[in-house]
């Protein structure tokens, strides 16, 4: 009997500086406390300056624990957009770069998806090394999977590749 999930007909505050927009969705943990909303204004949570817009995720303890930003945003000397995790204490967990970036010496591309340590520290990256098209032009893809130790030194990298299998369809006029 208890609502899990709705849309908003207005806008409602879920916390201390923190408004849920009207016309978005809002989840509810089984006891009653907000697990997922987006932002109607800017607010400061574990220590984000997140943007009005952005959808942000709690624990049924009331933590943040990750979320969604649409626009980049600006997180530990990095520029980070679309899903977002977070350690316990807020420290970024796995990020999403929307920009190029070096991470512990090692160049890499905007759309890279790292998982940090709570220190900080890099421990994996995903990221689209190479990519292209056959010659009858199906795409492929070339995808990196990399670790890393904690003083940064690559401890493995695997690339899976990926291609479809079907040709483009032909444009007819």
């Amino acid at each position: 009997g208890a609502v899990t999930y709705c849309e908003l007909k207005d806008a409602r505050a879920v916390g201390p500086g923190v408004v849920a927009r009207a016309g978005a969705g809002i989840a509810f943990h089984p006891g009653g406390r907000v697990a997922r909303a987006t932002l109607d204004g800017p607010a400061t949570l574990a220590g984000l300056a997140l943007p009005a817009g952005a959808r942000v995720a709690w624990d049924d303890a009331g933590a943040v624990v990750g979320g969604w930003l649409a626009e980049p945003l600006a997180v530990g000397g990095l520029a980070i957009r679309g899903d977002f995790a977070l350690h316990p204490g807020g420290a970024p967990r796995i990020v999403e770069l929307a920009a190029d970036a070096t991470v512990a010496g090692h160049p890499l591309p905007a759309g890279a998806t790292l998982e940090l340590r709570a220190d900080g520290s890099l421990a994996a990256a995903r990221y689209v090394e190479d990519e292209g098209f056959m010659i009858h032009g199906e795409p492929w893809t070339d995808t990196a999977h990399v670790t890393y130790d904690a003083s940064g030194r690559e401890t493995s990298h695997t690339t899976e590749h990926w291609q479809s299998t079907a040709r483009p369809r032909k444009f007819r006029r």
